[in-house]
């Protein structure tokens, strides 16, 4: 069976000096898999190629199976769309705008009515604890249930991969369990999540870690 995220001998260069690769890894649909290493060691690069937003020098990356060109824009936007769902530390929420609103605003990109995402917004909100909260505005909201927003804005399209750029980075320790909870809770659903992170504590919530150091990554130990 095809990995849901398959990158083969992968290598990025900025300004003529090479910060990634050549690295190689996959991802299973239902796998929750870590990323840390120091400051400058390529990690966010290799996450902005796993999310296609960035296109490598060389090597090749599938997707469900099928490989996805460098330079192919069309493919690319159209797999961030439907199929890849990414969260970060700024979590870039509309502070005026309810978590509802805010849930719903990916639906602006898909193509499709938003009414016809309700159902399914409702059903992420319910399933993150944010119920309650539903109407309140952003800028109102802890840091946790702000990332938890992020994250249900991030599934409304149903994505099969999950990107997560130091999710819990500006969250006291209660609040980044609640988000590790909930991307443990996304890969349990079948979504293959991939968290960049410099936090040792989080990893006890993956299935999968490795370290990147100097473009190139390694088993932990």
């Amino acid at each position: 069976m095809s990995s849901l995220l398959d990158v083969r001998a992968v290598c990025k260069s900025f300004g003529g000096r090479r910060v990634l690769g050549p690295v190689s890894f996959t991802l299973d649909a239902g796998e929750f898999c870590a990323v840390t290493g120091p400051s400058g060691s390529g990690k966010s690069t290799f996450l902005n190629l796993a999310g296609f937003l960035d296109t490598p020098d060389a090597g090749e990356i599938h997707f469900a199976g099928k490989a996805v060109p460098p330079g192919d824009a069309r493919t690319a936007t159209r797999l961030r769309r439907d199929s890849i769902g990414m969260i970060f530390q700024s979590v870039f929420l509309l502070p005026q705008r309810s978590v509802l609103e805010n849930v719903l605003f990916r639906a602006r990109y898909s193509g499709i009515p938003r009414e016809r995402f309700m159902a399914r917004a409702l059903d992420l909100i319910d399933q993150l604890g944010l119920t309650a909260r539903m109407r309140q505005k952003a800028r109102l909201l802890s840091g946790g249930e702000a990332q938890r927003v992020a994250i249900a804005r991030a599934l409304l399209t149903d994505p099969a991969l999950l990107l997560a750029d130091e999710p819990t980075g500006n969250l006291d320790a209660e609040s980044a369990e609640e988000v590790m909870r909930a991307l443990s809770d996304c890969a349990a659903r079948g979504i293959g999540v991939l968290l960049v992170t410099h936090n040792p504590a989080l990893l006890r919530h993956v299935h999968a870690h490795v370290e990147c150091r100097e473009g190139r990554f390694s088993e932990p130990g």
